[in-house]
């Protein structure tokens, strides 16, 4: 705004406020720029040999070591394929992945839909910070509709800021990579978790392992005597209300977003209201065999059924059950809009212990363990907003570091 005040010791850019000793440029100043090419696809000997080829996706890894693509030296002499060397920032022009940067620690040949970008007189990881925190307003900047799309030329004309001294872009790249390594290691660290849960689940929930204290027999029993299935109905809109007073309304699989219910509100009835601990499972349209274990009364769609244990049956560990089951569930979907039938479910069989008692410490050991990975992505979502703001402050010169 242009009555915005502007504090002591800063001036007005095109790319904001920022100190008076910070200068304000474009890509196409203080890099070289170039993209490459693709090989022609219909010679197999192009695509023989062992030099690494980068494409727009290999960009989401942030740091590239190594890639799945190669192509052989004819290929790249015959084509309009570039090679990058180790340490080159790239940044993706075409498509779903425009404005994803890169930094390349192999040398590579690289093909058109990417743009290679080698600075002067300016720290790699500070340019690549910048990009990163520019990317959206990049994006709504010079694109407009459907699947953005940018040229070199369009690449080279983003602007930036930089501060004075390669020390203080060093201690800048610096700060944001170790905000980095902090998010990366929580990544690592939940991925990892996830494969010891689901390494437990094959084994506790086939009787493979056995809990301390358990021997008792596991059965093989038929779903449809273990469960009674409750079908969702359609609630119209005009039904539904602002006020987000009534039952909250489940509608599919996009309300199961990161194992949380996100909700609407009616007033109306007939409806089905599904029970604390039901299962509800969507049964049409994309995410067929998802499910969730409701954790209080809940509307629910057509697209669902809510699936309600016997009491003589932990719940939670029918849910972990039915959670290995539910990749065999979506792909027993037919038809134009998949979907899946109540006797698709009700004949399922699985494998189950006679004791409550078993079934019960099964699942909170499975449950436990949700629990770790709730929390680590709780700290890894926190991680994000933490660099997220470090970025807002160090890359405009809200807060110097040297």
């Amino acid at each position: 705004m242009s009555g915005e005040m502007i504090p002591k010791g800063y001036k007005r850019t095109e790319v904001g406020v920022i100190p008076e000793d910070w200068e304000c440029t474009t890509v196409g100043k203080i890099c070289y720029c170039f993209s490459g090419g693709t090989p022609n696809t219909s010679i197999p000997n192009y695509y023989a040999g062992d030099i690494p080829w980068i494409t727009s996706s290999d960009l989401n890894a942030g740091t590239i070591c190594d890639v799945s693509g190669k192509i052989s030296k004819e290929g790249l002499d015959n084509s309009s394929a570039k090679m990058i060397e180790s340490g080159t920032l790239l940044i993706a022009l075409y498509g779903a992945t425009a404005g994803v940067c890169a930094i390349s620690k192999i040398p590579a040949a690289i093909n058109q839909a990417i743009l290679a970008m080698m600075p002067n007189q300016t720290n790699i990881q500070y340019l690549f910070q910048f990009l990163i925190l520019r990317k959206l307003h990049n994006i709504l900047t010079y694109t407009q509709g459907g699947q953005p799309n940018f040229s070199g030329e369009i690449v080279k004309s983003f602007g930036i800021t930089i501060p004075p001294t390669l020390a203080e872009q060093q201690a800048i790249a610096a700060a944001l990579s170790d905000a980095d390594a902090w998010i990366e290691s929580l990544e690592s660290l939940i991925a990892k978790k996830r494969q010891i849960k689901q390494g437990a689940m094959q084994e506790l929930l086939t009787g493979k392992r056995r809990l301390p204290g358990f021997s008792g027999k596991w059965e093989y029993a038929s779903l449809g005597r273990e469960i009674s299935l409750i079908s969702g109905y359609h609630v119209l809109a005009q039904y539904c209300n602002a006020e987000m007073i009534g039952f909250p309304y489940v509608t599919g699989p996009s309300d199961f977003a990161s194992g949380s219910i996100q909700i609407s509100k009616f007033t109306t009835r007939p409806v089905t209201i599904c029970e604390p601990d039901d299962i509800l499972i969507t049964v049409k349209g994309s995410g067929v065999g998802s499910m969730i274990s409701a954790d209080g009364q809940y509307c629910i769609s057509r697209q669902l059924m809510a699936i309600r244990i016997s009491q003589n049956r932990s719940s939670s560990f029918m849910y972990y059950c039915l959670l290995q089951e539910s990749t065999s569930f979506g792909s027993v979907a037919t038809g134009l809009i998949p979907g899946i039938s109540r006797s698709d479910l009700l004949e399922t069989t699985i494998f189950i212990p006679e004791e409550l008692p078993e079934q019960s410490a099964i699942a909170s050991v499975l449950s436990d363990m949700d629990a770790e990975l709730e929390a680590l992505e709780g700290k890894l979502a926190k991680a994000r907003q933490v660099k997220q703001g470090m970025m807002q402050q160090l890359l405009t010169g809200k807060i110097r570091l040297v």
